[in-house]
């Protein structure tokens, strides 16, 4: 006669297991914040100065004709305009905004090499994107360049979860996504055409073939961490 085993501790190593890489999650992202706030404790320099000036505009004007004399479009400039707003203009304090940004972006490329692989790709990807001087260095900037970097995140996880699931949500999250980049980033315009011609050449998934062109695609996608 077998008997079962039943556990007194409650919970089975598999909903640990579940609750390990969301836990890690959250203290790199602890982490990372804490650390990027301590190190930011420098000044402006000119282009976070115009960033502040565009942000003291009334937000009607921000979205007309006026702003045809910045290169790039107002959306960054709007959320800096509100967070002044909350929090004054103090450098460390204006810089807040894009470090809560770009520590967001680390948790979507968790979610982002969640959905390629698995949890522990996705603390892989998640953990290279929290060590970039590079991404640290721009999410510090009074600049719209760490919600650019969230809006492709959040686009490339859309893309992938459209071509994993074939659900349209999956192409919703792109779409709004996109346009959040469109209008934050100018370079963010090369976005969709580069995605179209990936899926073209990379992603002819049929329905005869579709583990196959799961494999070709999931070899594609990090040529976008390429980009410059």
């Amino acid at each position: 006669m077998r008997v079962k085993r039943v556990d007194q501790h409650g919970g089975s190593p598999a909903a640990a297991g579940r609750l390990r890489a969301p836990l890690m999650l959250a203290l790199m992202l602890v982490a990372v914040a804490a650390f990027r706030i301590h190190t930011a404790q420098y000044s402006l320099w000119y282009d976070e100065l115009a960033s502040l000036e565009f942000a003291r505009q009334p937000v009607g004007r921000l979205w007309s004709s006026w702003m045809l004399r910045e290169t790039n479009p107002p959306l960054f400039y709007t959320m800096l305009s509100g967070w002044i707003a909350l929090v004054g203009q103090d450098d460390v304090a204006v810089r807040l905004l894009p470090i809560g940004i770009g520590t967001a972006g680390i948790g979507v490329a968790y979610g982002l090499g969640r959905a390629v692989g698995d949890a522990k790709v996705g603390l892989l990807v998640a953990a290279l994107l929290s060590l970039s001087a590079l991404g640290t260095d721009l999410s510090q900037q009074v600049r719209g360049y760490a919600l650019a970097q969230l809006a492709v995140l959040l686009a490339c996880t859309g893309m992938v979860l459209y071509l994993r699931r074939r659900t349209p949500g999956g192409l919703v999250l792109y779409g709004i996504a996109t346009l959040i980049g469109l209008y934050t980033h100018t370079t963010v315009a090369c976005l969709p055409g580069w995605r179209g011609w990936q899926c073209s050449g990379c992603c002819g998934v049929t329905d005869g073939h579709r583990r196959g062109g799961w494999r070709r695609t999931s070899r594609c996608w990090p040529v976008g961490g390429g980009g410059r």
